[in-house]
């Protein structure tokens, strides 16, 4: 399927290789190689042909052609958080915008003794490395004495002034604006048509209430709160399938079992829908559908579960201090031949039936990990009762192929 760098690409290589590129490269190709098969050219002539044109190509694009991390196109967008124009980049993860105001240079100290001395000195030694406007601080035990923010030199020579006087370490940091936003515009739609006329409803993060924005990952859109890479940061995020977002929460009208206070509501899981706690992450409570059986193990609860395969098994809540499974759901009941307390659900071909745990024949077989023995029951028992009163299906009779036989001939 075609990406944004796919595309870009290959307008590069067609714009700096016009003779390996073209339409009909390859069909004049197909006949020059027919004309060497006929003995009309040789191989070594259509050889140094081509290699001639490729070297000359190959010798201006290392000069000419364009590196697309280092592009940097001027748009009409403007920044959210500064009003400064925004500009279009490149990353791995294709296009984006980012605030033309952003800075890669590192703030620099100076001691305030040294400005003190030479004033003049200090802010050629400061305007060489950074371009206005700056921010100037006093800096006293790692905490801010002062701060003011500059724009020329008149007020860089105030600012160091007054610094000195409160402080003996002057941080300079040049304004630098972090803002971008993704570029969706030039990415083609890998899904179907109606995707790309999608539009996302707002939502809200679950812990800040700030209003979520969509980005881009190594595996997609992705819905992310904007203080994802804030100090603290806020990791709330939720999983699109292209560009259409998964069904949000849903509240259920229960008031959470364990803390009381906020209500359960339906959430979207890898393994499909469940039920939680709004207040995650202060509250990790989630409903299980538990059984009636207590377990086997260490009498704990047993909780029907699901694999990654979509699968259902049972297990105990204890889990990892009881490692208790089930692949098969638990019926309460004692068993009417033996002393188990509870029976096992087996669905087969002909029917389900209630088997007893110890009745090892009637359960399915399972596999017996590498240098595993077999697990034996205390006591055999062979109880087995189909569930309902159905009878068994009958096997299909077959025809007599002596009858039929006159009838296929025929």
């Amino acid at each position: 399927m075609p990406t944004e760098i796919g595309m870009v690409v290959t307008e590069l290589l067609v714009k700096n290789f016009p003779y390996i590129f073209k339409y009909d490269y390859t069909a004049q190709l197909e006949t020059e190689l027919d004309d060497v098969e006929d003995g009309k050219e040789k191989w070594t002539d259509l050889l140094k042909g081509f290699y001639d044109h490729f070297e000359q190509e190959l010798t201006v694009a290392e000069k000419n052609m364009e590196e697309i991390k280092r592009w940097e196109k001027p748009t009409t967008e403007v920044c959210e958080k500064c009003g400064s124009p925004l500009i279009l980049k490149w990353g791995k993860f294709g296009s984006f915008f980012s605030c033309s105001n952003f800075s890669k240079a590192k703030p620099m100290s100076i001691a305030g003794s040294s400005v003190k001395k030479d004033p003049k000195a200090a802010i050629k030694k400061i305007t060489a490395k950074l371009g206005y406007p700056l921010t100037v601080k006093g800096m006293v035990d790692d905490a801010e004495a002062f701060a003011e923010e500059v724009e020329d030199n008149a007020q860089l020579r105030d600012a160091l002034a007054q610094a000195s006087e409160r402080a003996k370490k002057i941080v300079i940091e040049p304004f630098s604006c972090d803002f971008t936003k993704e570029n969706f515009a030039d990415k083609p739609d890998l899904a179907s048509p109606d995707a790309q006329d999608a539009e996302l409803e707002e939502e809200y993060c679950d812990n800040c209430g700030k209003q979520m924005v969509l980005k881009n990952g190594p595996f997609g859109p992705f819905m992310s709160c904007p203080d994802y890479n804030a100090d603290p940061p806020c990791k709330t995020i939720r999983k699109l399938n292209q560009k259409v977002q998964q069904k949000p929460p849903e509240p259920t009208g229960e008031i959470c079992p364990e803390c009381g206070k906020n209500e359960l509501v339906k959430r979207q899981g890898p393994y499909g829908e469940f039920v939680s706690c709004s207040g995650y992450p202060k509250c990790k409570y989630v409903k299980q559908n538990l059984l009636d059986v207590p377990c086997p193990k260490c009498g704990g609860k047993i909780a029907e579960r699901r694999t990654r395969r979509n699968t259902t098994f049972y297990g105990c809540t204890n889990y990892p201090k009881c490692d208790f499974t089930s692949n098969q759901k638990l019926v309460p009941g004692p068993c009417p031949q033996c002393n188990s307390t509870y029976l096992l659900e087996v669905e087969r071909k002909d029917g389900v039936f209630l088997v007893c745990p110890n009745n090892v024949e009637a359960l399915p077989k399972r596999k017996v990990k590498a240098g595993e023995e077999a697990a034996k029951p205390a006591t055999e028992c062979h109880f087995e009762k189909r569930i309902g009163d159905a009878p068994a299906p009958k096997e299909l009779e077959r025809p007599d192929p002596e009858k039929t036989r006159p009838l296929v001939e025929a």
